[in-house]
């Protein structure tokens, strides 16, 4: 894992570039789409050390497990919307409305966890018993440098006065 970190570093630089050349400029779509593929990537060659996946497990593993992503970021896209949709409304919702839009997002994990639960199974034809039980490490693993690292970014931008994109 110590030999990922300075891969790692480097590569997430270059996955900073959006960030740096928009300044306040709001990310255009093709650029997301670029910045998302090779943040995707760059997580994918992540797992593959992380878990040690041989090449027969990756060919099998990453179309599933991007599968998933699109799922849960589908279900994540659905809760912003219905929060964008609410605030919108100012105050013309009624209280039904602010409960049934609650209990939908408190749902989200439950509907995450369904998704997550559906692919395990899936998972559990190609990975090891012990890849299987490192992936959700490896996940926090890798999320935990993307931030880290963007946080030192950020401290760096705010000390010569840039600014990332308006999201």
């Amino acid at each position: 894992m110590k030999r990922l970190i300075p891969f790692f570093l480097l590569a997430a630089m270059s996955v900073a570039t959006p960030f740096t050349v928009c300044g306040q400029k709001q990310m255009s779509e093709n650029n997301r789409r670029e910045w998302t593929q090779r943040m995707r990537d760059l997580k994918h060659s992540f797992l593959i050390e992380a878990l040690n996946l041989t090449r027969e497990q990756q060919n099998q593993f990453f179309p599933l497990y991007d599968s998933m992503e699109d799922e849960l970021n589908a279900l994540t896209a659905q809760s912003r919307e219905l929060e964008s949709r609410m605030e919108a409304s100012g105050s013309n919702i009624t209280d039904i409305e602010y409960s049934t839009a609650a209990k939908t997002l408190f749902e989200q994990k439950s509907r995450e966890n369904e998704v997550e639960m559906t692919y395990f199974a899936k998972f559990e034809k190609i990975l090891t018993p012990k890849q299987l039980f490192q992936l959700k490490g490896a996940e926090r693993n890798f999320t935990g440098q993307v931030v880290r690292r963007h946080g030192r970014m950020r401290n760096e931008n705010s000390q010569t006065g840039e600014r990332g994109p308006r999201r």
